[in-house]
């Protein structure tokens, strides 16, 4: 009857050294997993920041937002009629909701020149 280690010797006799790299690459599993725990994390410090910057907003500013682009998705004329006031300024208040918004969040804010 043949030792263990006799076993083992004539079994790793006819091995060759394998080199496959490196040893702590992740799979592609792993990789999209923690892309999708970094990417909720991210996504939950975004939504606070918008949350507090939406605070701040007044009363029909943040109706605005809320009826234009959390809603229905209307129309800005709809929208309009509905906050009570005219197409030009209701337009005029958003545009100045989102410089606002922007501000606070401390994203840039690039305006195109027309020619």
């Amino acid at each position: 009857m043949r030792s263990v280690h006799g076993q083992l010797h004539n079994s790793l006799a006819g091995h060759k050294a394998k080199y496959h790299g490196a040893r702590n690459k992740t799979t592609d599993a792993a990789d999209c997993a923690v892309w999708n725990v970094n990417k909720e994390e991210e996504t939950q410090v975004l939504t606070e920041r918008v949350e507090r910057a939406v605070g701040w907003l007044s009363r029909k500013e943040k109706e605005i937002i809320q009826l234009r682009y959390l809603e229905y998705g209307n129309f800005n004329y709809i929208v309009a009629g509905e906050v009570g006031l005219s197409e030009r300024t209701y337009t005029r208040m958003k545009a100045r909701v989102f410089y606002k918004l922007a501000f606070m969040l401390k994203l840039e804010v690039i305006v195109k020149e027309t020619a």
